[in-house]
């Protein structure tokens, strides 16, 4: 996944990619992609804190995505 986020552009979709510090976009692009966090409508909110349900849905959608 690593050498996925230098090459990984944000969907067009995002509203506040701009927001978004240039260093995370690929892998904030990467995370949306593979399906291991979802956003809220359009937007990514990059200042928002997870919840702990995110976080944790998240690490069992990367344990699934590892385990292909």
């Amino acid at each position: 996944l690593e050498s996925l986020t230098a090459v990984s552009n944000l969907p067009l979709s995002v509203a506040d990619a701009s927001s978004i510090p240039a260093e995370w976009r690929g892998y904030v692009a990467v995370a949306l992609q593979k399906g291991l966090i979802t956003i809220d409508g359009n937007k990514f909110n990059p200042n928002r804190a997870l919840t702990r349900i995110e976080l944790a849905l998240a690490m069992v959608n990367l344990t699934h995505l590892t385990a292909q």
